[in-house]
């Protein structure tokens, strides 16, 4: 769910002008490089190690710019994310965050596509096995209830049931057959190992920017 939310909260912002060269450090701003430095994406949507590196900088460094509900000071290089994220030029905060790295916004939106379409596919994937899983359990549970089902009413109702939940689970074994696409398979493998990563520092920012609720502001709200 977090990465769905921050792909909704990424798509917020419009193509950038490519108008920065490539990342020379992932803690220190780099000095803005010639506009025609622009970015090409390369030939069959894969990611590489780099562009995973680079992924993770962007969002270590939204992280460490974003500050909390209750600001502090403990942090001289923080601003309030809804700073961060327009800087006037209707950015978003990681897009913001790139471009003090000095990395080019085509490229990093580019690379930010690639992650968010592998995580859907994955996210997708992982939620039909769990649902697979839960239907074939509820199938199980079913034949026992009808094997001791005290007349043929009984045992009609359950088997009506037991034919809607198979041929839901058939259907989700139809889906399950159809393979992502090449790249976004290999790109998935490449970003495994890093996904929990990924997902903490995404989870962190959604929680600064107030899109999901934190126990704190759960518990407010219960007791308004």
């Amino acid at each position: 769910m977090a990465l769905l939310l921050w792909g909704l909260l990424g798509g917020c912002g419009g193509p950038e002008t490519p108008s920065q060269g490539p990342i020379r450090a992932l803690t220190q701003p780099t000095k803005p490089q010639p506009a025609d430095e622009a970015f090409s994406p390369p030939s069959g949507a894969l990611l590489t190690s780099s562009d995973v590196t680079l992924y993770l900088g962007v969002l270590r460094e939204t992280v460490r710019l974003s500050v909390p509900r209750t600001p502090t000071t403990a942090d001289p290089g923080a601003v309030p994310l809804s700073s961060l994220a327009g800087e006037g030029q209707g950015g978003t905060p990681d897009v913001a965050a790139a471009r003090r790295l000095g990395i080019r916004i085509e490229q990093y939106l580019w690379i930010r596509e690639r992650v968010l379409e592998a995580s859907a596919a994955e996210a997708s994937a992982r939620l039909d096995r769990e649902s697979q899983a839960d239907l074939e359990r509820a199938i199980a549970e079913l034949e026992a209830r009808r094997a001791v089902a005290p007349d043929d009413d009984s045992k009609k109702l359950i088997e009506s049931q037991i034919e809607i939940f198979s041929a839901e689970a058939s259907r989700l074994k139809k889906e399950a057959g159809v393979a992502a696409p090449e790249s976004i398979r290999r790109n998935i493998e490449l970003l495994r190992p890093s996904m929990p990563e990924i997902q903490t520092l995404q989870n962190q920012l959604l929680t600064d920017l107030q899109l999901i609720e934190t126990p704190a502001s759960s518990a407010r709200k219960e007791s308004q």
